[in-house]
């Protein structure tokens, strides 16, 4: 291992999950492909986490350990993509696990295609431990992107996801490429420039990522600030001008309003979903707001001009879409906090 250069470097940001974490490192040692390094980031656990961690280190010189005072998610990410010596690397959240030949899948598709992100689909595991098994028996196909690689997350044909992918060390260092530091949903804000970067994407439905739905997980606690960061990466992409690509979204006709553009509707699209949290936030004290809300959400369903050139996306993509422009007010103008008292304010 020590003479052979690294081909991957595979990343795991650890936090109190003590109860979880011998699975997930247990399942990455005993993988098929054995040319990885283990990057194990103790972002500050208050468990018996740093002690597993260096447990594992004593044994296999595969694995790296780095402690940490606690900065969150992203930088323990960021900690471990300094260090990474892998001509590729991969994120793996320390509460999932992955199958046996994971590495080795994505690893030989990277290989035959020449790819610079390959990118797996997750099997579902409820807190009771359940396994979606219907995933796992699902046979697997594959989808190619070739220098339209940012279409796949704003044509819905992907997820923007740090986990559950293969990615060239190359693009994030060359471009500088970290995740942001003291916000949540740190993968909108992150994946978009990864896969803007890329020339060749390779999407599989095989789902050998088990990934673990907690009840005390970010994603199933929303909260308002969570909201404000998903409005705030939604800016900053809006603020980019993609070059056009060949591929699904074309720029029609000569145009500098970005949200014209149905490249630009599907930007705002893939982080649509803010709008249904707020919804969620605030539904039980404005109900009949939220009602006139969504019904204004759901009425421009056929008109949009911009979809109608736009066949070839799958109908739940359309459909997504076509809610862009009373989506973005209900992101820009509908919701406001009050400096009072911290709740969320409805205008009418």
């Amino acid at each position: 291992m020590k003479s052979e250069k690294v081909q991957l470097s595979v990343i795991v940001p650890v936090y109190n999950v003590e109860q979880y974490l011998k699975q997930c490192i247990d399942s990455i040692l005993n993988q098929t492909f054995k040319n990885f390094e283990l990057i194990l980031v103790d972002d500050g656990a208050l468990d018996s986490c740093p002690q597993i961690c260096d447990n594992y280190s004593k044994h296999d010189d595969r694995v790296k350990v780095i402690h940490k005072k606690n900065g969150g998610l992203s930088s323990a990410r960021n900690a471990g993509i300094k260090v990474a010596k892998g001509k590729f690397l991969t994120f793996i959240d320390s509460d999932d696990w992955i199958s046996k030949n994971y590495f080795e899948e994505m690893m030989k598709e990277q290989d035959k295609y020449n790819a610079d992100i390959i990118s797996i689909r997750e099997t579902t595991v409820n807190s009771n431990g359940e396994v979606d098994h219907h995933k796992l028996n699902e046979k697997s196909k594959i989808k190619i992107f070739k220098l339209n690689c940012i279409d796949a997350l704003f044509s819905f044909c992907d997820t923007n996801f740090a986990w559950g992918k293969l990615i060239r060390t190359k693009i994030i260092l060359d471009n500088k490429i970290l995740f942001p530091v003291g916000k949540n949903y740190e993968d909108v804000g992150t994946m978009y420039k990864v896969y803007d970067k890329a020339n060749v994407l390779v999407i599989s439905d095989r789902a050998s990522y088990f990934y673990r739905i907690r009840a005390n997980s970010i994603t199933n606690n929303i909260k308002k600030s969570d909201i404000y960061d998903q409005i705030y990466f939604l800016n900053q992409i809006k603020s980019i001008c993609f070059p056009a690509k060949t591929g699904l979204f074309l720029w029609f006709g000569p145009s500098d309003n970005f949200k014209q553009t149905a490249y630009g509707e599907a930007v705002i699209a893939t982080i649509i979903n803010a709008s249904y949290d707020i919804i969620d936030l605030t539904s039980s004290a404005y109900p009949a707001t939220c009602l006139k809300i969504m019904e204004k959400l759901e009425k421009g369903i056929t008109a949009n001009i911009y979809i109608k050139e736009r066949a070839e996306l799958p109908q739940q993509s359309i459909i997504q879409v076509q809610k862009v422009d009373e989506g973005y007010q209900l992101f820009t103008g509908i919701f406001e906090t009050s400096e009072e008292d911290g709740t969320i304010k409805i205008y009418q």
